[in-house]
């Protein structure tokens, strides 16, 4: 049905920050996922979509595809990464709640759900609370959540626009007080800002440097597991596409670069199948070095 399309396309929105994305290109069409079903190890036993692509990401930990420092020439850009750690929390989407200033932002967990970010100024971590039950849209569907931020009650959810999903409103009420109101093209535009910003191939890109975090057997957040990602996001129109490396994959400290071209997903769900091939490695002082083109074996 038309509206519950819609509902997944507004739950789709988020993508646009910290996503938890294949870090490899796949082929597609028949023949293709033929020869991906033989890679991840199935042959014509059923099996579902979701198991297939943890199979694939499994793989593409255990298949490094590195080359030696020797083969490329200076780096195209430098990342101070230790730098930009969680430089999410530094958007302009905020609010006040308890006296203290509070950042807003959208983020991905592990399991590819969204959740929606709260980060006081006075703590050391956000509070991160999952998107999907904010949904509302009377009289298809309604979600409010009640998170405690600063000591006070919120009332939070999202007013979806079929329409014009990117104009669609994430309202903050509390409980004494004006509430506050964001378009998710207006956390799109202030998440990409708050990036550091490189040019590659004429395309200019915000890398974020983020937490890995999971989720508890209720679907909740479950704490954060130790990893970390780079995220590399460029703006097209009021949304915004990117891609992402697990910083565990990256050679640190080595002189190996990896080379990858990582699939791209899109904040409005118009994701293409090609990402960007770059080279990366870390260096010892904790810099991400990116080459481009990236370097051949």
């Amino acid at each position: 049905m038309p509206f519950m399309r819609t509902s997944r396309a507004v739950l789709g929105l988020w993508a646009c920050v910290c996503l938890p994305m294949a870090a490899a290109a796949q082929p597609s069409g028949f023949a293709a996922l033929e020869s991906l079903r033989a890679q991840a190890g199935f042959s014509q036993r059923p099996m579902g979509i979701a198991r297939l692509q943890r199979r694939l990401a499994e793989i593409s930990l255990e298949q490094p595809h590195d080359v030696p420092l020797t083969s490329a020439q200076r780096p195209l850009a430098e990342v101070p990464l230790p730098r930009i750690l969680d430089a999410i929390k530094n958007t302009n989407s905020t609010f006040i709640a308890g006296g203290v200033r509070v950042h807003v932002f959208g983020i991905k967990s592990l399991q590819n759900s969204w959740f929606l970010g709260f980060w006081p100024e006075n703590s050391a971590n956000p509070i991160l609370v999952r998107g999907k039950e904010m949904i509302h849209h009377w009289p298809f569907w309604s979600g409010t959540l009640h998170p405690r931020i600063n000591g006070e009650s919120y009332s939070v959810y999202i007013q979806a626009k079929i329409l014009s999903p990117m104009q669609s409103n994430v309202i903050l009420s509390p409980k004494h007080g004006p509430r506050t109101v964001f378009t998710i093209a207006q956390l799109v535009e202030n998440a990409y800002e708050a990036g550091y910003p490189v040019r590659i191939a004429g395309q200019d890109y915000r890398v974020f440097y983020n937490r890995d975090f999971t989720q508890n057997a209720s679907g909740d957040f479950g704490g954060y597991t130790g990893e970390r990602s780079i995220v590399f996001l460029y703006k097209d129109g009021d949304s915004a596409k990117g891609f992402q490396f697990f910083e565990s994959r990256i050679p640190h400290g080595t002189r190996q670069i990896l080379v990858s071209t990582p699939s791209e997903e899109s904040s409005d769900q118009n994701a293409s199948g090609n990402g960007l091939t770059l080279g990366l490695r870390i260096d010892y002082q904790g810099n991400l070095q990116i080459y481009y083109p990236a370097p051949q074996p």
